[in-house]
């Protein structure tokens, strides 16, 4: 069976436009706005249960989880669930038990939730550290010597590890290690605008230390600062094709979100003549 991708838009739960052919039916029309009745959140948690329990190709590589058995568990949680925020988080982590790449659930916010920021740091994975790869160019960064190579232990009192364990891969599980860490890292210091993160930090030389980081993106000309993989896919070329020196072919694919990944023999560097 084909792995079918489960971004799901739940019953009941989407904040989406309505097409006017859906807004014409006035029960649907209120199955896609938030109310928060019991019946409402029941319906969400059924549609994420039954489309993977119809979708899902690989219940048979995690046994210890019994999907029937997690669903019915998650029904006191969603239904204690105050607000549309914390519903939906319950929804999340009852997908990241899946462990898939591709099946997870996405709240109306996006992955971006309004009202949130980063401070201008990328952070890599590197022999299980939680290593600084690049910095923004701002005044805070450079004063508090964060630079790439620094590696960051902690997250306030918590360690780095089991920081990023509760906080981001309960809720959304790549399915390995190695795509959690080159993924899901992009939200490990995400939090209210403005607001500050402490962070325990060890230099090269061992020297221990604390820094505490704005999380504002902008750079000093009030540019974001963005995490690779994002600025591959929104602003890079998608092929990028040269003959290095003794006539290597160098190719470079930014991303394989979009089109025209089919180059020919010119745009490749080889030539007729």
């Amino acid at each position: 069976m084909r792995a079918k991708k489960l971004w799901l838009s739940l019953l009941g739960v989407v904040c989406a436009l309505i097409s006017p052919v859906f807004a014409q039916d006035p029960k649907a029309a209120d199955r896609s706005s938030w109310t928060g009745t019991a019946e409402q959140k029941i319906g969400g948690l059924m549609t994420v249960w039954a489309e993977a329990k119809y979708a899902f190709p690989f219940f048979d590589h995690i046994p210890q989880v019994d999907w029937d058995d997690e669903a019915l568990a998650a029904n006191p949680r969603v239904l204690a669930a105050e607000d549309i925020e914390s519903y939906y988080r319950v929804l999340m982590e009852l997908a990241a038990l899946l462990h898939d790449g591709h099946t997870a659930v996405m709240p109306p916010s996006g992955p971006f939730k309004p009202g949130t920021d980063s401070p201008p740091v990328e952070i890599q994975v590197v022999e299980d550290k939680f290593v600084v790869a690049r910095t923004g160019e701002t005044d805070e960064i450079r004063g508090q010597r964060v630079y790439p190579g620094l590696e960051i232990t902690s997250v306030g009192a918590v360690p780095i590890r089991a920081y990023f364990q509760d906080n981001i891969l309960r809720y959304n599980s790549r399915g390995t290690k190695q795509a959690d860490e080159a993924i899901n890292l992009y939200g490990l210091l995400t939090g209210v605008n403005d607001s500050c993160v402490m962070l325990g930090v060890r230099d090269p030389d061992g020297t221990a230390r604390t820094v505490t980081l704005t999380r504002n993106s902008a750079d000093r000309r009030g540019r974001p600062f963005m995490y690779r993989i994002f600025e591959w896919d929104a602003s890079e070329p998608v092929l990028e094709t040269r003959i290095l020196p003794d006539a290597v072919l160098y190719v470079r694919i930014a991303n394989f979100e979009k089109e025209g990944l089919q180059p020919s023999a010119a745009n490749a560097g080889f030539g007729t003549g």
